[in-house]
């Protein structure tokens, strides 16, 4: 399988350990990150020159390699004052999202904790709104890299 990508070079500084380098590989048509490698910078370069070096190797999110990432965004309703310090299991988020989870979208529950996303009072329930970002993966037609 050949896949569209990105590689992502970048330096940790760190006051918990000593500092590193980081190569993440990237799926353009999912946008996941699917393997993250840590290295120090001593050998970091000697890889540069041809010399075979140890690290560790994260493996995150094969199940969404190769197929294509879909997102949308909803309004949704949440209770009135609803605070994320009184759902601390976010049971009412699940709760409240899981309407609208349906054919593969999983709504971000990060979004509701974030005052950008607020929309204000918008129903007579008295409920407050937030755009809410919903994600899912589909399968892609085949695609080849020439």
């Amino acid at each position: 399988m050949k896949l569209k990508g990105e590689i992502h070079i970048g330096r940790v500084t760190s006051n918990v350990e000593d500092d590193f380098i980081t190569v993440e590989l990237k799926d353009s048509n999912s946008s996941t990150t699917f393997a993250r490698a840590k290295i120090s910078f001593s050998n970091f370069s000697k890889a540069i020159t041809s010399q075979i070096v140890d690290c560790e190797i994260d493996v995150l999110g094969l199940d969404k390699i190769g197929k294509k990432l879909e997102t949308k965004r909803i309004d949704v309703y949440f209770p009135k004052n609803y605070s994320s310090k009184t759902d601390p299991d976010d049971k009412i988020i699940e709760n409240v999202l899981s309407e609208f989870e349906i054919d593969g979208w999983k709504g971000d529950k990060s979004y509701v904790k974030n005052h950008h996303n607020y929309i204000g009072e918008k129903s007579t329930e008295l409920s407050d709104c937030y755009s809410m970002l919903f994600r899912r993966y589909i399968e892609k037609e085949k695609e080849y890299i020439k």
